[in-house]
């Protein structure tokens, strides 16, 4: 949980940057203790379209990096 934390934007938002190679990515949030595959999206898999399930039974977001 603490090895790529977010830092607060003068406007509330939360970013991080990371250098990344060419690939598909998969990977989640933990907002408030929790984790997650999107910031508000708690609901099945067909609700989240950047999410796929992972072999612990929950969701991770993907990113495809060209």
């Amino acid at each position: 949980p603490a090895a790529t934390p977010m830092l607060r934007g003068d406007q509330g938002e939360w970013t991080v940057t990371m250098p990344l190679a060419a690939g598909r990515y998969e990977y989640k949030f933990i907002v408030d203790g929790k984790w997650c595959c999107e910031p508000g999206c708690e609901g099945p898999y067909d609700a989240c379209p950047n999410c796929v399930p992972n072999e612990c039974g929950s969701m991770n977001r993907v990113v495809q990096v060209r």
